[in-house]
């Protein structure tokens, strides 16, 4: 009677494992990419280039995201 009730919970854990596999699979395949827009604007000094008020905002965008 044991040896059939540890057949029957590996045969179950087996099932499990090839059904959650399976769902994994098409979870990962049916993936669609999302864009995020949003405007964001940064107030510049004179002493602030363009490139350095693009990294500024590029931090506090990806702030913005987590």
């Amino acid at each position: 009677m044991n040896k059939n009730i540890s057949e029957v919970s590996r045969m179950i854990g087996k099932y499990f494992f090839i059904a959650a596999a399976v769902f994994l699979a098409v979870n990962a395949v049916s993936a669609d990419v999302i864009t995020f827009e949003k405007e964001y604007t940064c107030e510049a000094s004179e002493i602030d280039s363009e490139v350095s008020c693009r990294i500024i905002a590029l931090k506090r965008v990806k702030i913005l995201c987590q």
